[in-house]
């Protein structure tokens, strides 16, 4: 293939050198135009390559309508004689359905064409055919756009040629080619293209020339509506078949030495919805018109806006009056993240509150700030109630509100709680006594009260601890009670009998089991009522007579065993009984 060229993909000026070489003018149009070059800034990886012998690529059937229209890029290697670009044939009749190809320095495009010959009807009726000079090595892009109307036929979406009132195609069972062209009916080995091919399309629509202009530098996504097949020949290096990116399937064979190698064509590729004059999604409005989403035929200028992420009616303005609480451009029902905190709505325990997410400071209050699902957190919570008790209105979970319980973090102290008789209020009525004893009223119950009669001497040691005038040291008196707690009565008082009781206060000062009452003789413990009696001159037994049954010869006072005259005389040397007895009795009270 001496002579074959391989462009990198560099963009070709009128006067590169490699034109220079080759000393082929610029395509000369008929009617004066000079073609302008593609304006794309990048250059598809690769194109479809032919050798000038026999090369071509087999689409198999395709049947796109009468009204079609049939594009592609096309660069000529070389340029000879005969040179195919489509070819449509009905194989075995050799109807030409479709042809275009520069033949004898000639554009020539066919429709039902009955011979199988190119070159040979132009002036029939069948073909329309222009003269033209075809540089080598100049990517072109060629469009024919067919209706009922006209035939157009565009190059570099320049209009070149009409064609009124064209045949109608007969596609049905005819056989799509590329690069190559039969003159038997069967045999694809006739009028080859030495050159490359890519972004081939076919539209089941006639196309205006400026949807032509709007497309034909971009690279499309084979989902443009009335697009029948995209063959971008973008393919690996290695392979065999032209895939078709349209849904339809027409999927062409490479034959011959048809190869893909790196392309010297330029285009933008398209993702859909991003060309300016098209109308990707068929909503009567172009990104050019104002589109904002080319890809979506539900927004447009002026559609009904919904309350989402999609701004419909292509205002600018997502929100639209909607509810948008962070205030950002997103509607609160499209937004992630209503709150702008950075938590999502779906792991934010408050969506609306930018203070409350998941892993924010926590603080003591009533609010799970951090999302954890705990007030907690590592604040105290003294009756494990999951509420901080510094919110907590009762931090002992008694009953009673810590406002008005006096022992707020213990829940055995609160309002009506039983008292018991110790130092802690537990009924929170600010007495300790409540219906205890006591006895000082120094509000100290007497159970608690370590001097209860508060007289300074601690009921440990104090021997009548509620008697204030009772304690240790205290003034004695002589009476019954120890005031002076030495667990002595006497304490110096006169004591005959030698008891605990002075005789002050003893009611039998002698011991002798007869009160003092009834004791003729208080002091004198063998004188007492009931006493043996002896004969003497003792009233023993405090009767008042001394005789007791003894002999009394004389019948007076006395027994006669005391008595010195014994028949009743009267001796002066005798005490008188009632002298006598007095004396007695003085003598034994003065001891």
């Amino acid at each position: 293939m001496a002579g074959d060229s391989y462009p990198t993909g560099r963009m070709y000026n009128r006067t590169s050198p490699r034109q220079a070489l080759y000393g082929f003018p610029p395509l000369i149009l008929v009617a004066g135009l000079l073609f302008a070059l593609p304006t794309a800034a990048y250059a598809q990886d690769n194109a479809a390559y032919f050798d000038g012998s026999a090369d071509y690529i087999d689409f198999g059937q395709l049947n796109p309508g009468t009204d079609f229209t049939a594009e592609t890029w096309v660069q000529f290697n070389t340029v000879t004689s005969w040179n195919t670009v489509f070819e449509v044939v009905q194989l075995g009749s050799g109807l030409n359905s479709f042809y275009v190809g520069y033949n004898q320095g000639d554009w020539e495009v066919e429709l039902n064409d009955n011979s199988v010959w190119e070159g040979d009807s132009c002036n029939q009726g069948n073909a329309a055919c222009f003269t033209s000079a075809v540089s080598p090595l100049t990517p072109h892009h060629l469009a024919v756009s067919r209706n009922d109307v006209e035939l157009a036929f565009y190059i570099n979406g320049n209009l070149i040629m009409t064609w009124p009132s064209p045949p109608a195609p007969t596609f049905g069972t005819a056989t799509w080619v590329m690069g190559a062209d039969t003159d038997n009916g069967a045999n694809f080995t006739s009028d080859p293209l030495h050159g490359y091919l890519g972004e081939a399309r076919v539209w089941n629509y006639a196309r205006s020339q400026s949807e032509i202009l709007s497309t034909m530098n971009y690279g499309l996504t084979g989902l443009e509506p009335g697009l029948a097949a995209l063959w971008s020949m973008d393919e690996d290096l290695s392979s065999i078949v032209a895939n078709d990116a349209s849904p339809n399937g027409w999927t062409g064979t490479l034959q011959g030495d048809t190869q893909f190698l790196p392309s010297p064509f330029w285009s933008t590729p398209s993702v859909g919805g991003d060309i300016p004059e098209m109308d990707f999604d068929q909503d009567g409005y172009r990104p050019l018109d104002g589109d904002c989403d080319d890809a979506t035929a539900t927004t447009y200028p002026g559609a009904p806006e919904s309350c989402d992420s999609v701004d419909s009616n292509c205002d600018g303005d997502l929100v639209d009056g909607a509810l948008n609480s962070d205030g950002d451009a997103l509607p609160d029902c499209a937004d992630p993240d209503n709150d702008n905190d950075g938590d999502p709505n779906t792991t934010d325990c408050a969506a609306l509150d930018p203070s409350i997410y998941t892993g924010a400071p926590e603080l003591c209050d009533a609010v799970d700030s951090n999302c954890d699902g705990e007030l907690v957190d590592a604040f105290a919570d003294l009756d494990g109630d999951n509420e901080p008790d510094c919110i907590d209105l009762d931090d002992d979970d008694d009953g009673d509100p810590d406002s008005t319980d006096c022992a707020q973090w213990n829940p055995f102290f609160y309002n009506g709680a039983v008292e018991q008789c110790d130092a802690v209020d537990a009924d929170c009525d600010g007495s300790l006594v409540d219906e205890d004893v006591d006895t000082d009223n120094d509000q100290n119950p007497d159970c608690i009260d370590d001097d209860d009669d508060d007289d300074g001497d601690p009921d440990l040691t104090d021997c009548g601890p509620v008697d204030s005038s009772r304690y240790t040291g205290a003034p004695e008196l002589c009476d019954f009670v120890d005031s002076d707690c030495d667990g002595d009565l006497v304490d110096g008082d006169a004591n005959v009998d030698g008891d605990t009781l002075p005789d002050c206060i003893d009611d039998d000062n002698d011991n002798d089991g007869d009160p003092d009452i009834s004791d003729c003789a208080d002091l004198d413990d063998s004188i007492y009522t009931g006493a043996i009696e002896s004969c003497d001159l003792v009233d023993s037994n405090c009767d008042g007579e001394y005789v007791d049954g003894f002999a009394n010869l004389d019948g007076d006072l006395w027994p006669d065993c005391v008595d010195e005259d014994d028949a009743g005389e009267v001796h002066p040397s005798r005490p008188q009984p009632c002298r006598s007895r007095l004396r007695r009795l003085l003598s034994r009270c003065l001891g």
